[in-house]
């Protein structure tokens, strides 16, 4: 997480540097989890659901290209566990003997950075489509999974960690630019394929013990963002 925070800090020292060449985007909207990220049965299957999607974007002409522009920028993307993949937990749980189950709002955090193109093609006085590339670097994690419940008439409570990772992504897609400052984009985020270790914390009758196993999750993510925007 600190390598994150230190490149969204490059990133807004290099646009503040940068605003007189230059024009950020502001923009908002849901992501849409695809393929296996979306999937509660596939190999590489997250089982996630429709979530947020927050970001900036910084834009350098290239003035020997009209129409072209450097790209830079952070998303934050947040997407939480689908209620499926929790019953699909119950029910594990329950063929071991263990009731009352209970499990947290579980979410898969992801931060793509990256370094592309955009070209923008006006269409008439107010309307222009656009369509650009990215590359990068993206920088995943899961909040804690928590689990209470009851296993031979003794409450207990586990609780699982994930560490963070980073993988390579891109990204690709377009949209619609409206009076020069207001945007309609839709994108497609390959985000990578993850391994998440993590470690597991049991807790019964006031007794804390850290299992010695890990538990492993292995996570492909993809999704489309459909954002709305202002650029200035």
């Amino acid at each position: 997480m600190k390598k994150i925070l230190v490149l969204v800090f490059v990133f807004v020292g290099f646009t503040l540097h940068s605003r007189a060449q230059g024009n950020f985007e502001l923009h908002v909207g849901a992501s849409v989890p695809t393929g296996d990220f979306a999937n509660d049965n596939s190999n590489y299957g997250g089982g996630a659901s429709t979530g947020l999607n927050v970001g900036i974007k910084y834009f350098y002409p290239l003035k020997s290209h009209k129409g072209l522009s450097l790209t830079l920028g952070v998303d934050y993307l947040n997407n939480g566990l689908g209620q499926e993949s929790k019953d699909l937990l119950k029910q594990q749980a329950k063929t071991s003997g263990i009731s009352d189950i209970q499990i947290n709002d579980l979410d898969y955090i992801n931060v793509p950075v990256l370094v592309g193109l955009n070209y923008k093609d006006p269409v008439g006085k107010a309307f222009a489509l656009f369509g650009d590339a990215a590359l990068g670097v993206n920088y995943s994690t899961m909040t804690d999974l928590v689990l209470k419940a009851t296993y031979e008439n003794t409450a207990f409570k586990s609780t699982t960690t994930f560490t963070p990772l980073t993988r390579m992504a891109y990204q690709i897609g377009g949209g619609v630019m409206i009076c020069e400052n207001y945007i309609i984009g839709l994108h497609y985020n390959s985000l990578g394929t993850y391994s998440f270790n993590g470690k597991m914390t049991e807790e019964a009758l006031g007794y804390k013990q850290a299992s010695a196993t890990s538990s492993n999750l292995e996570v492909k993510i993809s999704m489309l963002t459909l954002s709305l925007g202002i650029r200035f």
